[in-house]
Formats: C-alpha cells, structure tokens, sequence
C-alpha cells in the first residue's frame, strides 16, 4: 500500500517571501554548520530555544521556592487576655483593615477599645470604599458581642427552636 503524497506547507517571515521575491539566506543560524558530514562533531554551544527553555523552567522553579507563594496566618481581632503594658486603658486603637463584600473588598477602619473591636468606619485612603461602609461591615461588630446568636445547631420543633447535634443538622 503506497502513502498518500503530503504537501509541504510553506511559511514566509515577511510579505517578500510571500511572494516569492526575496531570496532567503544562504546562512539562517551564523555560527551554526550545515553539514551533512557524519562525523561532525557541532560545538557545545546551546541553541536559542534550548536556551529560552532552561531560562523558563529555572524562572519557574524559583519562584515556587520563593516566599512569594507562603500564606500568612490569619490574625483575628479579638480581645486582650493580658494587657499590654504600652495601652493606656480607655484610649481607642485604629487598625485598618479589609471586609469581603461578593467578590470585592471593602476598606475599612475599626476603632478597638481596650483590645475589643467596637466600631466600623470606611477607611477613606481605599479606593474601593472611599471612606463609605455598608449595612453590613457596620453589623460585623453586633456578630462578635451578639449574646443570642446560635452557638450550637438548633432545629424547629413543636413552634420552638431546640438545640440539635450537627449529624441531625
């Protein structure tokens, strides 16, 4: 059974070669021999795209040993256990910091006092929020110090809520 004949495809660098007008050069790679000789032996010099190859795997590698890649750990506002010996009782501390709205952040200004968050503002330096804060960044506080919140699961039972375990749930 005889192969079917394919046709070369041939690719131009420019409208002349295109065309079929420009003469391509006789040496493309200077530096490089075009041999046809068995026994040469080319130079161990790296090709270009060997080269690019090695650069981009190097560039690649580096940055996964990198500390670009390391998540820092949460830190949460909570409430001293020990005071610190630099606070002066009754004097607030602004912290800036970020709420997540949907997909986009809202800058933010809590005032803490004596190491408790008690107040929500825009932080007006974000360029997303420009000193505004919504309904809910403002009711992020009334969820820390909310003593009817549910601590547990609760299912509705007999027109009353009646705490549950989490495989009921």
């Amino acid at each position: 059974m005889s192969k079917p004949t394919e046709s070369l495809k041939q690719y131009w660098r420019s409208l002349e070669d295109a065309d079929g007008s420009h003469n391509p050069p006789s040496d493309e790679f200077p530096g490089q021999a075009q041999t046809t000789d068995p026994s040469f032996v080319p130079s161990p010099r790296l090709a270009r795209r060997k080269f690019n190859g090695l650069l981009g795997a190097s560039t690649a590698l580096a940055g996964l040993t990198t500390t670009g890649c390391l998540r820092k750990p949460v830190e949460h506002i909570l409430p001293f256990a020990k005071r610190p010996e630099d606070t002066i009782p009754g004097q607030p501390v602004y912290y800036a910091t970020a709420f997540q709205v949907g997909h986009s952040v809202l800058g933010l200004l809590v005032e803490s006092q004596d190491g408790r968050p008690t107040k929500v503002e825009g932080n007006p330096r974000h360029p997303a929020s420009n000193g505004a804060t919504d309904v809910w960044a403002q009711g992020s506080v009334l969820s820390l110090y909310d003593p009817d919140r549910c601590r547990v699961p609760h299912q509705h039972k007999d027109g009353k809520h009646v705490a549950t375990d989490w495989d009921t749930v």
